[in-house]
Order: C-alpha cells, then sequence, then structure tokens
C-alpha cells in the first residue's frame, strides 16, 4: 500500500432486539465502540478507536428497574 492517506468504507447493521441503549450511572455503564486495527508486517499495527451511543426503544436503561441492582445494597 503506498503511502498517504487511504479510506475505507463500511456499515454495518446493530441487532433490533435485546440491545440495552448506552447508559452511565454509579451502579453501571454500557458503551459501545468500534475497534479497527491494520495488519502491517514490518511495523506496529496502528488502531483507531470509536465510541458511539445506542439511543432506541428496545431496552430503555433509564427504566427504574435496571437503576437499582438488589445485591450492591444487601
Amino acid at each position: 500500500m503506498p503511502r498517504g492517506k487511504h479510506r475505507y468504507n463500511f456499515h454495518f447493521k446493530l441487532p433490533e432486539s435485546t440491545l440495552p441503549c448506552s447508559f452511565e450511572s454509579k451502579v453501571g455503564t454500557i458503551r459501545y465502540y468500534l475497534r479497527a486495527t491494520m495488519d502491517m508486517p514490518v511495523s506496529s499495527s496502528p488502531q483507531s478507536k470509536k465510541y458511539f451511543s445506542v439511543i432506541g426503544p428496545h431496552i430503555d436503561c433509564m427504566d427504574e428497574r435496571y437503576l437499582v441492582s438488589d445485591t450492591l445494597y444487601q
């Protein structure tokens, strides 16, 4: 591959069911990210990581039943 800037477009579909939304609290965190690694045999492989949020109606992590853990307070 010649030296320079290269761009590789891609796309993927997230599952439409049972995917929890992104979430942060004292009890726990749900975060999503993509990680890309370029395999270069001669040198160290460069990596990139990009975080993104999932917002959807499938599982609402802000629902009261998910905000309190029974095991944390016993």
